[in-house]
Protein backbone atom coordinates (compact mmCIF):
# COMPACT_ATOMS: atom_id res chain seq x y z
CA UNK A 1 0.00 0.00 0.00
CA UNK A 2 1.12 3.54 -0.68
CA UNK A 3 2.08 6.01 2.03
CA UNK A 4 0.62 9.73 1.27
CA UNK A 5 1.89 12.55 2.72
CA UNK A 6 -1.00 14.50 3.82
CA UNK A 7 -1.68 18.19 2.26
CA UNK A 8 -0.62 20.01 5.24
CA UNK A 9 2.89 17.33 5.40
CA UNK A 10 3.22 18.74 1.88
CA UNK A 11 2.95 21.94 2.35
CA UNK A 12 4.64 21.52 5.41
CA UNK A 13 7.71 19.71 3.14
CA UNK A 14 7.78 22.81 0.63
CA UNK A 15 7.72 25.44 3.08
CA UNK A 16 10.52 24.79 5.35
CA UNK A 17 13.07 24.91 3.29
CA UNK A 18 11.83 28.73 2.46
CA UNK A 19 11.78 29.82 6.39
CA UNK A 20 15.21 27.68 6.38
CA UNK A 21 16.31 30.04 4.01
CA UNK A 22 15.12 33.08 5.82
CA UNK A 23 16.53 32.53 8.65
CA UNK A 24 20.10 32.03 6.99
CA UNK A 25 20.09 35.01 5.27
CA UNK A 26 19.32 37.27 8.27
CA UNK A 27 21.67 35.79 9.85
CA UNK A 28 24.03 36.51 7.35
CA UNK A 29 23.06 40.24 7.32
CA UNK A 30 22.71 42.16 3.76
CA UNK A 31 26.24 42.80 3.28
CA UNK A 32 27.47 39.53 4.09
CA UNK A 33 28.70 40.33 7.51
CA UNK A 34 27.90 38.01 10.32
CA UNK A 35 24.52 39.38 12.15
CA UNK A 36 22.15 41.12 10.84
CA UNK A 37 22.04 44.94 10.50
CA UNK A 38 20.31 46.43 14.02
CA UNK A 39 16.75 48.20 14.25
CA UNK A 40 16.22 51.13 16.24
CA UNK A 41 14.16 51.84 19.42
CA UNK A 42 10.26 51.72 18.23
CA UNK A 43 10.72 49.66 15.37
CA UNK A 44 9.03 46.08 15.27
CA UNK A 45 11.05 43.38 13.76
CA UNK A 46 8.57 40.37 12.87
CA UNK A 47 9.78 36.55 12.16
CA UNK A 48 9.01 33.07 11.73
CA UNK A 49 8.05 30.51 14.37
CA UNK A 50 7.44 26.87 13.36
CA UNK A 51 6.13 24.47 16.02
CA UNK A 52 5.88 20.94 15.18
CA UNK A 53 7.84 18.27 13.46
CA UNK A 54 7.61 18.61 9.61
CA UNK A 55 8.59 15.13 9.38
CA UNK A 56 6.19 13.47 11.69
CA UNK A 57 3.33 15.74 12.07
CA UNK A 58 2.30 19.15 10.59
CA UNK A 59 4.23 21.98 11.05
CA UNK A 60 2.09 24.86 11.96
CA UNK A 61 3.55 28.38 11.10
CA UNK A 62 3.54 31.25 13.56
CA UNK A 63 4.72 34.98 13.89
CA UNK A 64 6.74 36.17 16.17
CA UNK A 65 7.35 40.13 16.59
CA UNK A 66 9.56 42.47 19.22
CA UNK A 67 9.76 46.13 19.76
CA UNK A 68 12.02 47.95 22.21
CA UNK A 69 9.45 50.28 23.29
CA UNK A 70 11.52 52.22 25.55
CA UNK A 71 15.18 52.51 26.98
CA UNK A 72 16.48 53.98 30.63
CA UNK A 73 20.42 53.70 31.50
CA UNK A 74 22.77 54.90 34.24
CA UNK A 75 21.17 56.46 37.36
CA UNK A 76 17.55 56.65 36.28
CA UNK A 77 17.90 52.51 35.26
CA UNK A 78 19.58 51.69 38.64
CA UNK A 79 16.83 53.91 40.41
CA UNK A 80 14.44 51.63 38.91
CA UNK A 81 16.31 48.52 39.74
CA UNK A 82 16.82 49.42 43.07
CA UNK A 83 12.72 50.45 43.60
CA UNK A 84 12.07 46.39 41.97
CA UNK A 85 14.13 45.55 45.02
CA UNK A 86 16.41 46.93 47.54
CA UNK A 87 18.41 43.24 47.88
CA UNK A 88 19.44 44.20 43.87
CA UNK A 89 23.45 45.58 43.87
CA UNK A 90 24.86 48.33 42.64
CA UNK A 91 26.80 48.33 39.54
CA UNK A 92 30.75 47.52 39.60
CA UNK A 93 32.58 50.24 38.58
CA UNK A 94 32.90 51.37 34.62
CA UNK A 95 29.40 49.69 34.69
CA UNK A 96 25.73 50.84 34.36
CA UNK A 97 22.47 49.27 34.66
CA UNK A 98 20.63 49.76 31.15
CA UNK A 99 16.53 48.05 31.62
CA UNK A 100 15.05 47.96 28.05
CA UNK A 101 10.51 48.02 27.69
CA UNK A 102 10.17 44.81 25.43
CA UNK A 103 6.67 44.50 23.90
CA UNK A 104 6.91 40.77 22.03
CA UNK A 105 3.51 39.76 19.98
CA UNK A 106 2.72 35.89 18.90
CA UNK A 107 0.26 35.08 15.94
CA UNK A 108 -0.80 32.33 14.05
CA UNK A 109 -0.17 31.86 10.42
CA UNK A 110 -1.32 28.42 10.07
CA UNK A 111 -4.59 26.20 11.39
CA UNK A 112 -4.76 25.09 14.11
CA UNK A 113 -3.48 28.15 16.00
CA UNK A 114 -3.48 26.27 19.43
CA UNK A 115 0.70 26.02 20.17
CA UNK A 116 2.19 27.84 22.51
CA UNK A 117 5.28 30.21 22.78
CA UNK A 118 7.44 29.91 26.07
CA UNK A 119 9.03 33.06 26.12
CA UNK A 120 12.04 33.79 28.68
CA UNK A 121 14.06 36.74 29.31
CA UNK A 122 17.22 35.26 28.65
CA UNK A 123 16.63 35.03 25.14
CA UNK A 124 17.81 38.67 25.01
CA UNK A 125 21.14 39.59 25.44
CA UNK A 126 23.58 42.75 25.31
CA UNK A 127 26.34 42.99 23.07
CA UNK A 128 28.88 45.94 23.27
CA UNK A 129 29.26 47.81 20.04
CA UNK A 130 32.20 45.72 18.86
CA UNK A 131 30.55 42.64 19.59
CA UNK A 132 31.09 41.42 22.96
CA UNK A 133 28.31 39.68 24.63
CA UNK A 134 27.78 41.22 28.42
CA UNK A 135 26.76 38.95 31.06
CA UNK A 136 23.38 38.63 32.12
CA UNK A 137 22.48 41.50 35.00
CA UNK A 138 21.44 39.04 38.16
CA UNK A 139 18.34 40.85 39.40
CA UNK A 140 14.57 41.04 40.36
CA UNK A 141 13.91 42.93 37.55
CA UNK A 142 11.82 46.24 37.55
CA UNK A 143 7.78 46.28 36.82
CA UNK A 144 6.64 43.09 34.72
CA UNK A 145 8.70 40.63 33.47
CA UNK A 146 8.83 38.70 30.24
CA UNK A 147 8.99 35.19 31.61
CA UNK A 148 5.68 33.81 30.45
CA UNK A 149 3.45 31.55 27.81
CA UNK A 150 1.91 32.97 25.18
CA UNK A 151 -1.19 31.70 22.57
CA UNK A 152 -1.87 33.00 18.97
CA UNK A 153 -2.69 36.56 19.24
CA UNK A 154 -1.34 37.02 22.77
CA UNK A 155 1.35 40.25 23.08
CA UNK A 156 3.44 40.98 26.44
CA UNK A 157 5.09 44.14 27.55
CA UNK A 158 8.13 43.40 30.16
CA UNK A 159 11.78 44.60 31.36
CA UNK A 160 14.89 43.32 30.44
CA UNK A 161 18.04 44.48 32.61
CA UNK A 162 21.86 44.95 31.10
CA UNK A 163 24.58 45.70 33.12
CA UNK A 164 26.40 47.68 30.25
CA UNK A 165 30.06 49.54 29.74
CA UNK A 166 29.33 53.24 30.92
CA UNK A 167 31.56 53.88 28.14
CA UNK A 168 29.56 52.07 25.42
CA UNK A 169 27.53 54.47 23.87
CA UNK A 170 25.92 51.90 21.09
CA UNK A 171 25.32 48.91 22.91
CA UNK A 172 22.80 46.22 21.08
CA UNK A 173 20.55 43.92 22.35
CA UNK A 174 19.78 40.86 20.41
CA UNK A 175 16.51 38.54 20.81
CA UNK A 176 16.88 34.62 20.07
CA UNK A 177 18.57 33.79 16.58
CA UNK A 178 20.87 37.20 15.88
CA UNK A 179 17.76 39.47 15.84
CA UNK A 180 19.99 42.85 16.85
CA UNK A 181 18.26 45.89 18.10
CA UNK A 182 19.52 49.33 19.14
CA UNK A 183 19.38 50.11 23.08
CA UNK A 184 20.95 53.34 22.82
Amino acid sequence: MRNRLSFGHRLAALLLPVIVCFELSWAQGPSGRKGPESVPVGQAVTFPIQSGDSYSSYAELYEGQVVVLEIIRGERAWDAVKEANAANKPPQSGMEYLVARIRFSYSTKSEPGNKSYLLRENMFTAFSEDGKEYDPASITYPKANLDTKLFAGDSVEGWVAFLVLKTDTKPLMSFGNGRRFQIY
